[in-house]
Protein backbone atom coordinates (compact mmCIF):
# COMPACT_ATOMS: atom_id res chain seq x y z
CA UNK A 1 0.00 0.00 0.00
CA UNK A 2 1.42 3.44 -0.87
CA UNK A 3 2.26 5.87 1.91
CA UNK A 4 -0.26 8.35 3.35
CA UNK A 5 1.49 11.29 1.67
CA UNK A 6 0.92 9.87 -1.81
CA UNK A 7 -2.72 9.06 -1.05
CA UNK A 8 -3.26 12.50 0.50
CA UNK A 9 -1.86 14.17 -2.60
CA UNK A 10 -4.08 12.01 -4.81
CA UNK A 11 -7.22 12.71 -2.80
CA UNK A 12 -6.57 16.43 -2.36
CA UNK A 13 -6.36 16.88 -6.13
CA UNK A 14 -10.03 15.92 -6.49
CA UNK A 15 -12.55 18.84 -6.67
CA UNK A 16 -15.29 17.05 -4.69
CA UNK A 17 -15.54 15.94 -1.07
CA UNK A 18 -13.99 12.48 -0.99
CA UNK A 19 -12.30 9.99 1.33
CA UNK A 20 -10.63 6.60 1.11
CA UNK A 21 -11.94 3.86 3.41
CA UNK A 22 -10.29 0.66 4.51
CA UNK A 23 -12.14 -2.63 4.74
CA UNK A 24 -13.49 -1.77 8.20
CA UNK A 25 -15.04 1.52 7.04
CA UNK A 26 -12.35 3.77 8.59
CA UNK A 27 -11.19 6.85 6.73
CA UNK A 28 -7.58 6.42 5.74
CA UNK A 29 -7.39 9.84 4.18
CA UNK A 30 -9.80 12.66 3.28
CA UNK A 31 -9.47 15.90 1.35
CA UNK A 32 -9.97 19.50 2.40
CA UNK A 33 -13.33 19.74 0.62
CA UNK A 34 -14.72 17.08 2.95
CA UNK A 35 -13.23 18.81 6.00
CA UNK A 36 -14.99 22.04 5.02
CA UNK A 37 -18.23 20.19 4.43
CA UNK A 38 -18.12 18.60 7.88
CA UNK A 39 -16.53 21.53 9.68
CA UNK A 40 -13.81 19.30 11.19
CA UNK A 41 -10.01 19.30 10.80
CA UNK A 42 -8.28 16.66 8.73
CA UNK A 43 -6.62 15.00 11.76
CA UNK A 44 -10.03 14.46 13.37
CA UNK A 45 -11.24 12.51 10.34
CA UNK A 46 -8.27 10.21 9.82
CA UNK A 47 -9.00 6.73 11.22
CA UNK A 48 -12.62 7.63 12.00
CA UNK A 49 -15.44 5.21 11.15
CA UNK A 50 -17.80 6.59 8.54
CA UNK A 51 -20.75 5.46 10.70
CA UNK A 52 -19.82 8.04 13.34
CA UNK A 53 -20.38 10.93 10.90
CA UNK A 54 -24.04 10.12 10.35
CA UNK A 55 -26.68 12.21 12.13
CA UNK A 56 -29.65 10.98 10.03
CA UNK A 57 -29.72 8.05 7.61
CA UNK A 58 -32.66 7.84 5.19
CA UNK A 59 -31.79 4.87 3.00
CA UNK A 60 -31.71 2.43 5.93
CA UNK A 61 -28.03 1.54 5.70
CA UNK A 62 -24.76 3.04 4.59
CA UNK A 63 -24.42 1.92 0.99
CA UNK A 64 -24.00 3.34 -2.48
CA UNK A 65 -26.73 5.90 -3.11
CA UNK A 66 -27.64 6.36 0.56
CA UNK A 67 -28.68 9.87 1.60
CA UNK A 68 -27.20 11.01 4.92
CA UNK A 69 -27.19 14.08 7.05
CA UNK A 70 -23.67 14.64 8.29
CA UNK A 71 -23.04 16.67 11.42
CA UNK A 72 -25.31 19.09 13.23
CA UNK A 73 -25.86 22.84 13.55
CA UNK A 74 -24.24 25.23 11.09
CA UNK A 75 -22.15 22.48 9.48
CA UNK A 76 -25.01 20.00 8.97
CA UNK A 77 -25.18 18.86 5.36
CA UNK A 78 -27.12 16.30 3.38
CA UNK A 79 -25.00 14.14 1.11
CA UNK A 80 -25.47 11.20 -1.21
CA UNK A 81 -22.75 8.54 -0.96
CA UNK A 82 -21.06 7.07 -4.02
CA UNK A 83 -18.82 4.03 -3.41
CA UNK A 84 -16.20 2.78 -5.86
CA UNK A 85 -13.46 0.18 -5.38
CA UNK A 86 -9.96 1.63 -5.39
CA UNK A 87 -7.32 0.65 -7.93
CA UNK A 88 -3.70 1.49 -8.64
CA UNK A 89 -2.30 3.50 -5.75
CA UNK A 90 -5.60 3.04 -3.88
CA UNK A 91 -5.85 -0.73 -4.43
CA UNK A 92 -7.44 -2.51 -1.46
CA UNK A 93 -9.33 0.63 -0.41
CA UNK A 94 -12.69 2.09 -1.33
CA UNK A 95 -13.39 5.53 -2.68
CA UNK A 96 -16.40 7.26 -1.15
CA UNK A 97 -17.63 10.51 -2.70
CA UNK A 98 -19.81 12.78 -0.55
CA UNK A 99 -22.13 14.46 -3.07
CA UNK A 100 -23.65 17.55 -1.44
CA UNK A 101 -27.44 17.45 -2.00
CA UNK A 102 -28.43 19.96 0.68
CA UNK A 103 -29.75 22.51 -1.84
CA UNK A 104 -31.56 19.84 -3.84
CA UNK A 105 -33.27 18.58 -0.68
CA UNK A 106 -34.21 22.11 0.32
CA UNK A 107 -35.81 22.68 -3.07
CA UNK A 108 -37.63 19.33 -2.87
CA UNK A 109 -38.96 20.32 0.53
CA UNK A 110 -40.21 23.65 -0.83
CA UNK A 111 -41.90 21.88 -3.74
CA UNK A 112 -43.59 19.41 -1.38
CA UNK A 113 -44.78 22.29 0.81
CA UNK A 114 -46.06 24.13 -2.28
CA UNK A 115 -47.84 20.99 -3.47
CA UNK A 116 -49.44 20.57 -0.04
CA UNK A 117 -50.67 24.19 -0.06
CA UNK A 118 -51.99 23.73 -3.60
CA UNK A 119 -53.85 20.57 -2.57
CA UNK A 120 -55.34 22.37 0.44
CA UNK A 121 -56.63 25.07 -1.91
CA UNK A 122 -58.21 22.71 -4.45
CA UNK A 123 -59.72 20.51 -1.72
CA UNK A 124 -61.53 23.60 -0.44
CA UNK A 125 -63.14 24.39 -3.79
CA UNK A 126 -66.87 23.78 -4.14
CA UNK A 127 -66.38 23.03 -7.83
CA UNK A 128 -64.53 19.87 -8.82
CA UNK A 129 -60.83 20.11 -9.76
CA UNK A 130 -59.27 17.61 -12.16
CA UNK A 131 -55.65 17.34 -13.29
CA UNK A 132 -55.45 15.68 -16.70
CA UNK A 133 -52.45 14.29 -18.53
CA UNK A 134 -50.81 16.46 -21.16
CA UNK A 135 -52.48 14.52 -23.98
CA UNK A 136 -55.89 14.88 -22.26
CA UNK A 137 -56.44 11.13 -22.16
CA UNK A 138 -56.28 10.38 -18.43
CA UNK A 139 -57.18 11.83 -15.04
CA UNK A 140 -54.03 12.08 -12.93
CA UNK A 141 -55.59 13.61 -9.81
CA UNK A 142 -58.92 14.92 -8.52
CA UNK A 143 -60.09 17.02 -5.59
CA UNK A 144 -62.73 15.87 -3.09
CA UNK A 145 -65.47 17.76 -4.94
CA UNK A 146 -64.19 16.38 -8.23
CA UNK A 147 -64.39 12.82 -6.94
CA UNK A 148 -67.95 13.49 -5.76
CA UNK A 149 -68.94 14.22 -9.38
CA UNK A 150 -67.72 10.82 -10.57
CA UNK A 151 -70.61 8.78 -9.17
CA UNK A 152 -72.46 7.08 -11.96
CA UNK A 153 -70.06 8.27 -14.67
CA UNK A 154 -67.51 5.43 -14.52
CA UNK A 155 -64.66 7.91 -13.95
CA UNK A 156 -61.94 7.29 -11.34
CA UNK A 157 -59.37 9.70 -9.81
CA UNK A 158 -56.52 7.99 -11.69
CA UNK A 159 -58.13 6.56 -14.79
CA UNK A 160 -59.03 7.03 -18.42
CA UNK A 161 -61.41 9.69 -19.78
CA UNK A 162 -63.08 7.09 -22.02
CA UNK A 163 -66.07 6.56 -19.65
CA UNK A 164 -66.79 10.30 -19.85
CA UNK A 165 -66.61 10.32 -23.65
CA UNK A 166 -69.08 7.43 -23.79
CA UNK A 167 -71.63 9.39 -21.75
CA UNK A 168 -71.55 12.66 -23.67
CA UNK A 169 -74.90 13.41 -25.30
CA UNK A 170 -74.77 12.62 -29.05
CA UNK A 171 -75.70 16.22 -29.93
CA UNK A 172 -72.71 17.52 -27.89
CA UNK A 173 -69.99 15.08 -28.97
CA UNK A 174 -68.63 17.11 -31.86
CA UNK A 175 -68.39 20.26 -29.77
CA UNK A 176 -66.84 18.34 -26.84
CA UNK A 177 -64.26 16.57 -29.04
CA UNK A 178 -63.21 19.94 -30.46
CA UNK A 179 -62.82 21.34 -26.93
CA UNK A 180 -60.68 18.35 -25.87
CA UNK A 181 -58.34 18.86 -28.81
CA UNK A 182 -57.87 22.51 -27.85
CA UNK A 183 -57.35 22.00 -24.10
CA UNK A 184 -53.67 21.15 -24.48
CA UNK A 185 -53.01 24.44 -26.31
CA UNK A 186 -55.17 27.19 -24.79
CA UNK A 187 -57.78 27.86 -22.07
CA UNK A 188 -61.17 26.40 -22.95
CA UNK A 189 -64.76 26.48 -21.65
CA UNK A 190 -67.43 24.01 -22.67
CA UNK A 191 -70.86 23.06 -21.31
CA UNK A 192 -71.77 19.47 -22.09
CA UNK A 193 -74.64 17.09 -21.35
CA UNK A 194 -73.96 13.64 -19.89
CA UNK A 195 -76.43 10.80 -20.20
CA UNK A 196 -76.49 8.51 -17.13
CA UNK A 197 -78.62 5.41 -17.27
CA UNK A 198 -81.82 5.58 -19.28
CA UNK A 199 -83.22 8.92 -18.14
CA UNK A 200 -80.83 10.95 -15.94
CA UNK A 201 -79.28 13.92 -17.72
CA UNK A 202 -76.51 16.05 -16.24
CA UNK A 203 -75.03 19.34 -17.41
CA UNK A 204 -71.31 19.84 -16.71
CA UNK A 205 -69.45 23.11 -17.17
CA UNK A 206 -65.74 22.42 -17.82
CA UNK A 207 -63.12 25.18 -17.73
CA UNK A 208 -59.55 24.18 -18.54
CA UNK A 209 -56.07 25.65 -18.88
CA UNK A 210 -52.81 23.99 -20.00
CA UNK A 211 -49.92 23.70 -17.52
CA UNK A 212 -46.51 24.03 -19.21
CA UNK A 213 -43.07 22.77 -18.20
CA UNK A 214 -39.86 24.79 -18.37
CA UNK A 215 -39.51 23.99 -22.09
CA UNK A 216 -43.00 25.28 -22.88
CA UNK A 217 -44.51 21.83 -23.46
CA UNK A 218 -47.92 20.97 -22.03
CA UNK A 219 -47.28 18.83 -18.99
CA UNK A 220 -50.84 18.71 -17.65
CA UNK A 221 -54.26 20.24 -18.20
CA UNK A 222 -56.01 21.71 -15.15
CA UNK A 223 -59.82 21.58 -15.21
CA UNK A 224 -62.54 23.01 -12.99
CA UNK A 225 -65.74 21.02 -13.40
CA UNK A 226 -69.11 22.19 -12.10
CA UNK A 227 -72.46 20.43 -12.15
CA UNK A 228 -74.82 23.10 -13.58
CA UNK A 229 -77.82 20.84 -14.13
CA UNK A 230 -79.94 22.87 -11.71
CA UNK A 231 -79.14 26.10 -13.58
CA UNK A 232 -80.57 24.68 -16.77
CA UNK A 233 -83.62 23.43 -14.87
CA UNK A 234 -84.14 26.92 -13.39
CA UNK A 235 -83.64 28.48 -16.83
CA UNK A 236 -86.33 26.18 -18.20
CA UNK A 237 -88.65 27.18 -15.35
CA UNK A 238 -88.08 30.87 -16.09
CA UNK A 239 -88.73 30.28 -19.79
CA UNK A 240 -92.01 28.59 -18.96
CA UNK A 241 -92.89 31.43 -16.56
CA UNK A 242 -92.30 34.01 -19.31
CA UNK A 243 -94.47 32.00 -21.67
CA UNK A 244 -97.12 31.78 -18.96
CA UNK A 245 -97.02 35.57 -18.44
CA UNK A 246 -97.34 36.13 -22.19
CA UNK A 247 -100.44 33.94 -22.30
CA UNK A 248 -101.90 35.89 -19.35
CA UNK A 249 -101.45 39.13 -21.26
CA UNK A 250 -103.05 37.54 -24.29
CA UNK A 251 -105.96 36.35 -22.12
CA UNK A 252 -106.77 39.94 -21.18
CA UNK A 253 -107.54 40.63 -24.82
CA UNK A 254 -109.06 37.24 -25.56
CA UNK A 255 -111.13 35.78 -22.68
CA UNK A 256 -110.99 32.39 -24.34
CA UNK A 257 -107.30 32.29 -23.41
CA UNK A 258 -108.09 32.36 -19.67
CA UNK A 259 -108.62 28.63 -19.70
CA UNK A 260 -105.42 28.03 -21.65
CA UNK A 261 -103.18 29.86 -19.22
CA UNK A 262 -104.00 27.41 -16.49
CA UNK A 263 -101.46 25.00 -17.96
CA UNK A 264 -97.80 25.95 -18.40
CA UNK A 265 -97.60 23.78 -21.50
CA UNK A 266 -100.08 26.11 -23.23
CA UNK A 267 -102.63 23.36 -23.97
CA UNK A 268 -106.36 23.84 -23.31
CA UNK A 269 -107.59 21.65 -20.45
CA UNK A 270 -110.50 19.33 -21.04
CA UNK A 271 -113.93 20.53 -19.82
CA UNK A 272 -114.29 20.41 -16.04
CA UNK A 273 -110.52 20.39 -15.44
CA UNK A 274 -110.12 24.14 -14.89
CA UNK A 275 -111.18 24.11 -11.25
CA UNK A 276 -108.94 21.19 -10.41
CA UNK A 277 -105.96 22.79 -12.15
CA UNK A 278 -106.42 26.13 -10.44
CA UNK A 279 -106.80 24.42 -7.07
CA UNK A 280 -103.70 22.34 -7.63
CA UNK A 281 -101.61 25.41 -8.51
CA UNK A 282 -103.15 27.83 -6.00
CA UNK A 283 -100.18 27.75 -3.65
CA UNK A 284 -97.81 28.50 -6.56
CA UNK A 285 -99.87 31.62 -7.31
CA UNK A 286 -99.79 32.80 -3.71
CA UNK A 287 -103.28 31.59 -2.77
CA UNK A 288 -102.08 29.12 -0.10
CA UNK A 289 -99.49 31.12 1.84
CA UNK A 290 -100.43 29.79 5.28
CA UNK A 291 -100.37 26.18 4.09
CA UNK A 292 -96.99 26.63 2.45
CA UNK A 293 -95.48 28.25 5.57
CA UNK A 294 -96.93 25.49 7.70
CA UNK A 295 -95.31 22.87 5.51
CA UNK A 296 -91.95 24.64 5.75
CA UNK A 297 -92.26 24.57 9.55
CA UNK A 298 -92.49 20.75 9.45
CA UNK A 299 -89.03 20.44 7.87
CA UNK A 300 -86.05 19.49 9.99
CA UNK A 301 -83.01 21.79 10.01
CA UNK A 302 -81.20 19.54 7.53
CA UNK A 303 -84.26 19.23 5.27
CA UNK A 304 -84.67 23.04 5.25
CA UNK A 305 -81.00 23.45 4.35
CA UNK A 306 -81.37 20.99 1.47
CA UNK A 307 -84.55 22.75 0.27
CA UNK A 308 -82.87 26.18 0.36
CA UNK A 309 -79.98 24.88 -1.70
CA UNK A 310 -82.31 23.21 -4.20
CA UNK A 311 -84.30 26.43 -4.61
CA UNK A 312 -81.07 28.37 -5.23
CA UNK A 313 -80.20 26.08 -8.12
CA UNK A 314 -77.72 23.63 -6.59
CA UNK A 315 -77.72 20.05 -7.81
CA UNK A 316 -77.88 17.05 -5.49
CA UNK A 317 -74.23 16.32 -6.20
CA UNK A 318 -73.18 19.88 -5.38
CA UNK A 319 -75.22 19.83 -2.16
CA UNK A 320 -73.64 16.50 -1.18
CA UNK A 321 -70.15 17.92 -1.68
CA UNK A 322 -71.00 21.10 0.28
CA UNK A 323 -72.53 19.23 3.24
CA UNK A 324 -70.06 16.34 3.27
CA UNK A 325 -72.75 13.75 2.55
CA UNK A 326 -73.23 11.21 -0.21
CA UNK A 327 -75.44 12.08 -3.22
CA UNK A 328 -77.73 9.17 -2.28
CA UNK A 329 -78.29 10.66 1.18
CA UNK A 330 -79.16 14.02 -0.39
CA UNK A 331 -81.65 12.27 -2.66
CA UNK A 332 -83.32 10.85 0.46
CA UNK A 333 -83.56 14.35 1.98
CA UNK A 334 -84.80 15.72 -1.33
CA UNK A 335 -87.59 13.12 -1.45
CA UNK A 336 -88.62 14.00 2.12
CA UNK A 337 -88.74 17.70 1.24
CA UNK A 338 -90.87 17.07 -1.83
CA UNK A 339 -93.24 14.89 0.18
CA UNK A 340 -93.60 17.33 3.12
CA UNK A 341 -94.01 20.31 0.78
CA UNK A 342 -96.63 18.38 -1.25
CA UNK A 343 -94.87 19.17 -4.53
CA UNK A 344 -94.56 16.83 -7.47
CA UNK A 345 -91.50 18.43 -9.09
CA UNK A 346 -88.59 20.74 -8.40
CA UNK A 347 -90.07 23.31 -10.77
CA UNK A 348 -93.22 23.60 -8.62
CA UNK A 349 -91.16 23.83 -5.43
CA UNK A 350 -89.03 26.64 -6.88
CA UNK A 351 -92.09 28.59 -8.05
CA UNK A 352 -93.73 28.31 -4.64
CA UNK A 353 -90.59 29.29 -2.76
CA UNK A 354 -90.00 32.30 -5.03
CA UNK A 355 -93.59 33.50 -4.79
CA UNK A 356 -93.74 33.05 -1.00
CA UNK A 357 -90.24 34.57 -0.54
CA UNK A 358 -88.82 31.58 1.32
Amino acid sequence: MPGPEILATLVEALPVAVALLDGAGRMVVANQALCEQLGEPLDALRGRLIDTLVAVLEAGRIADGAELRLGDGAHAAWVRLRFMPGSGAAAGLHWVIFEDISEARRLRGELRARDDRFRDVIEGLDAGFLLLSGDVSRIEDASRAGRALFEGTGLTPHGSLVPLLERVHPDDRGRFDEALRGMAHEPMRVDVRLVLGESELLWWSIRSAPVHDAAGRTRNVACVVEDITARYEIAEILTQARQHAARLVHAVHDPRGVIGVLGLDGSLPRPGAAVAASTMDSSAAGGDTVAFATRVATLTAREREVMDRLVHGESSRAIAAALGLSPKTIEVYRARVMRKMATSSLAVLVRRALLEDF
